[in-house]
Order: structure tokens, then sequence, then C-alpha cells
């Protein structure tokens, strides 16, 4: 079952939607894990349900409940993360049974989710990042994000260095890592993603790394997703 729902978040100052997919057996008094996936560029809360057969993928395993609130265009940070760790997650403990949570990103949402599991390691169990934008060290001159205000305009690129995980590795140690990314991606160069997971690697950080072929694209974003849950769940 995939339903929208809205709550009030005091950090938005607005009513913030989110799409969730729940099984179709749900009880409330049931246990479940607790999956957040936050959209890339342009997206909002509905685009992993409308271009990935997100039902599909989840409905083999028991007890999932996954949320996909709408992160607009912020890369997750200031108010956008504060609505996640400060309303959204909050409600969903008063809400759901939660056995625990995995927070996992597409593309911006990669990066929101490196991000956040580093600042806030305690409240995630896995991380799961699919074509995660994580230039390192910063992003090429064509890219769009250089065109956003989450990082200023005209880019700061000492913000967006500063908030990325090579500045920020103190708590790398401290959560799963399952990363994948595609081999022909032509927006996040798969060197970037290497950086990252031969460091995990180096440091012994718990990592998967899976490198398939595809774009930055919807069908790698459907892979990730099949090959995280079989990992995880």
């Amino acid at each position: 079952m995939i339903t929208t729902d809205f709550i009030y978040s005091t950090a938005l100052e607005m009513d913030w939607c989110f799409t969730a997919y729940y099984p179709g057996n749900y009880l409330k008094e049931k246990e479940y894990d607790v999956v957040i996936l936050l959209h890339g560029t342009n997206g909002n809360n509905r685009t992993l349900v409308d271009r990935v057969p997100m039902q599909e993928i989840v409905e083999k395993y028991k007890n999932k409940i996954i949320i996909l609130p709408n992160g607009f265009n912020s890369y997750y940070l200031d108010k956008v993360e504060k609505a996640i760790i400060n309303d959204l997650i909050p409600f969903l403990m008063q809400n759901i049974n939660i056995r625990g949570i995995t927070l996992g990103g597409v593309s911006m949402g990669g990066f929101g989710a490196l991000r956040l599991s580093l600042k806030y390691p305690d409240l995630f169990e896995n991380i799961i990042l699919i074509s995660p934008a994580i230039w390192n060290p910063v992003p090429p001159e064509n890219c769009s994000v250089r065109q956003m205000c989450a990082f200023g305009r005209p880019f700061d690129e000492e913000k967006w260095m500063n908030n990325s995980w090579f500045k920020n590795i103190k708590n790398l140690n401290k959560n799963k890592y399952i990363v994948i990314h595609g081999l022909q991606d032509e927006i996040v160069d798969i060197s970037n993603c290497y950086k990252f997971v031969d460091y995990c690697n180096k440091n012994n950080i718990y990592i998967k790394g899976y490198y398939v072929e595809g774009n930055h694209d919807s069908k790698v974003v459907a892979e990730g997703l099949k090959k995280s849950f079989e990992i995880i769940f």
C-alpha cells in the first residue's frame, strides 16, 4: 500500500508531505524496519515510487516500511536536515513500532544520506547510497548543483567541502554502508565513488560497493534498491 501523508514541520514552517509504502498486512502493534529514502535533484516524495517498481521490490520482504520525504533541491542541508531529524523521525517513532531505521538516498539524496549518517550516526543502522552525488573534492564547473541555492550563489566550494564526507570522517566507522553506482554514470563520475569505497576499505569501515552497467538513471536505482534490500533484509 502506497500513501501520501502530511505532517506539520516546525523546521520548514509548513505542511510537509511524504510518501510511504506500508505492507498489506500492516498492524500498528507489530515491529517494523523503516527505510527512509531521499530523492535526487529536481525530484520529490513521489519520484522513487513513480520511476522504479518500489512496491514490487519491497513486497517480498515482510515487516518493512519505506518513507520518502520531499527534500526539494536542498541537498538535505539546513531546514530540511532539521525537518528530517526533528520533525519526521520523531513523528515516525511516535506512530510506528520501529525495530530500526535504515537511511538511503539517490544522487543528491545519497549526498544527504551520507552526510546525515555522519552527523547523527546513532539514529541509523544501515546506509544505502545509490549513484551518490559525492564529488571529491568539488562538483565540475558544468554541474547543476552549482546553480542551486543549497551551497550559495555563487557556489561556495568551501561549504561544499565542509559538508562532504572527506571532511567529516570521525563517525564513518559507526554505520554500515552499501554503495551502488553505474559504470557509465555521466553525471557523477564513478571515480568519486571509488574514492569513498577505497577509503572505507583501507580503514576497515564496513562497506559493500557494487558497480553495475548503467548511467545516472532509474535502472541503476532499481538494481541498487534490490541489491541493498537483499543484503540488509
